[in-house]
């Protein structure tokens, strides 16, 4: 049997990072819970939603859209979130397309401010130019919506994908969206891509409580029943 000769579908992946994490909380009930409850490692969800889906597509980048904390102002914010980007850049490579924006401090007030714009940007750029098959955008902000209209009367209902969470309280506001395949995306998505590290412990002593639970795991495989 000849090999399928037919060029890949090439799929861009636009995350709305801050997005995701409030929907899980809220789909999955973690609004108690600790902060680290509701992330997901980016890259793996974008492969996912790429290439797991059907046989023939293939990853062309992931764009992840987030707010930058201010060093100045939260030294301990800003080295988490410098450490948890460098983590997703390492582990993707050229593959990601960092979107950051500096958030805006008013008073005690934290606003991430241009990320929805800059995302629908993006999304008409790439409808437009025609560099990527389909389009996947991982957000519930309804304000997407002009953007994701747009897309489709440019490109066809092909193009454009929405996926966002749907467990016992689903708020993936865009799943209603018509025209566009939908991707919902289960408690069990969540437990296989999410992401339990916690970016405010330093690389050095993450590194080292990993070096000391191998040591500990591998001392009792090797202590006498």
């Amino acid at each position: 049997m000849a090999a399928d000769s037919s060029p890949p579908c090439w799929v861009a992946v636009l995350l709305d990072w801050q997005n995701i994490y409030k929907c899980a909380r809220e789909a999955f009930g973690f609004e108690s819970s600790g902060s680290i409850a509701g992330t997901v490692d980016p890259i793996k969800l974008a492969h996912h939603l790429a290439e797991g889906i059907a046989l023939g597509r293939q990853l062309q980048e992931v764009r992840i859209y987030r707010g930058r904390p201010d060093n100045a102002r939260d030294q301990r914010s800003y080295s988490a979130w410098r450490s948890q980007t460098a983590a997703w850049k390492n582990a993707g490579g050229d593959l990601v397309i960092e979107r950051y924006r500096d958030l805006r401090y008013r008073g005690s007030e934290i606003q991430e401010k241009g990320i929805d714009v800059w995302l629908a940007v993006d999304l008409i750029h790439l409808a437009m130019e025609e560099g990527a098959s389909r389009v996947v955008v991982v957000s519930s902000d309804t304000d997407l919506v002009p953007a994701l209209e747009l897309a489709v009367k440019t490109r066809g209902e092909s193009f454009v994908e929405v996926a966002g969470w749907d467990g016992p309280h689903p708020s993936a506001a865009l799943l209603t969206v018509d025209g566009v395949v939908k991707h919902r995306l289960t408690r069990a998505h969540y437990d296989r891509f999410r992401d339990d590290t916690d970016y405010n412990i330093s690389l050095r002593i993450r590194k080292k409580s990993s070096w000391d639970a191998q040591i500990e795991a591998e001392g009792r495989r090797r202590r006498p029943s």
